[in-house]
């Protein structure tokens, strides 16, 4: 196994019980904060400069069902 994977894997798993807000949401039919996860990516990927058309897209996409 990579060991960037393995290292990601351990630190999750020494978090224990924990839910992310996103999986709370979800639970409690709640908004899921789509736009700013999606907002984080496009705005990494401008900023490291690799394509991100489809992420942006995505994002219309939600925005246009909400």
């Amino acid at each position: 196994m990579n060991r960037g994977l393995k290292e990601l894997i351990d630190r999750r798993a020494a978090l224990g019980n924990f839910k992310s807000s996103t999986v709370q949401n979800l639970k409690r039919d709640r908004p899921m904060q789509i736009d700013a996860l999606l907002g984080v990516i496009a705005e990494l990927g401008t900023v490291i400069n690799i394509d991100i058309a489809i992420t942006r897209r995505v994002s219309l996409l939600h925005k246009g069902t909400n």
